[in-house]
């Protein structure tokens, strides 16, 4: 599903790669941190991979962490993006403070192999 978030300057495009939580609060949460991060780095879409959860996977297993929501931000006409993870408190409700040693959010660049993960199939939909 494809929503588009009106700003005060260019829309932000919200894909959703998951469930939409049943919480309107949590559903708000996402959206919020996410295209906070994309208007600062200028990019045009959000990809919410994953709600607030409790694991990630490290060397090919699952191992518990502290709650967070992954997602993408995009620049769909530079072809460029991060992969990120918000951290939140306990109680999934807020994110917590960043330090030096623990940023909020956690980025990564996308891999080529993953960098237009979601959006291509969005794109293909409204041909």
């Amino acid at each position: 599903m494809t929503r588009y978030c009106p700003s005060s300057s260019s829309p932000i495009r919200v894909i959703w790669k998951c469930s939409k939580p049943r919480s309107q609060a949590a559903r708000d949460l996402c959206i919020s941190l996410l295209t906070q991060t994309a208007r600062e780095f200028g990019m045009d879409t959000i990809i919410i991979r994953k709600e607030a959860h409790r694991t990630t996977k490290v060397n090919g297993k699952y191992v518990k962490t502290i709650p967070h929501i992954t997602g993408n931000i995009v620049n769909t006409s530079k072809n460029t993006g991060y992969a990120l993870h918000w951290n939140l408190d306990e109680t999934e409700a807020r994110p917590i403070p960043s330090t030096n040693t623990a940023p909020n959010p956690q980025m990564w660049d996308l891999r080529p192999k993953y960098r237009n993960n979601g959006y291509d199939e969005e794109r293909k939909k409204t041909r």
